[in-house]
């Protein structure tokens, strides 16, 4: 499967609409329904069921959904975090606060003139 087909299936099975869907993934309603008919084809059957202008996800279509989301959805996370490792944005800065506002543990240099940071709740206090 293609990247593009994965989201647009994943999109479509959320929005239930085939132009919101193409506004969410900022392509045409008919390139929507050029990529779920090819996935349909290969997989040998209906992802969905079309009536009118609402789409609907049969029992088939819902346990695919359940099954895909989770995957997609941890490669995003190795790709956003390969991205990042190779920009050097990695580790951790630890942030504690006080009534005179942000304490940090460590500071390093900044690399660069901006700053990412990716905050995650801490399992445990220290």
């Amino acid at each position: 499967m293609e990247r593009c087909e994965i989201e647009t299936f994943l999109t479509l099975a959320e929005e239930f609409h085939f132009a919101r869907t193409a506004d969410r993934l900022q392509v045409s309603p008919g390139r929507v329904s050029q990529t779920i008919t090819a996935l349909e084809r290969r997989n040998g059957g209906a992802l969905i069921e079309r009536s009118g202008r609402s789409v609907a996800l049969t029992s088939v279509d819902r346990e695919f959904y359940d099954e895909l989301l989770p995957a997609y959805r941890q490669i995003q996370r190795a790709v956003g975090n390969a991205s990042a490792a190779c920009a050097g944005l990695s580790g951790v800065l630890r942030v504690g606060f006080t009534p005179h506002g942000p304490v940090t543990s460590s500071c390093g240099q900044r690399r660069r003139s901006t700053s990412v940071i990716r905050a995650a709740p801490s399992s445990s206090r220290k």
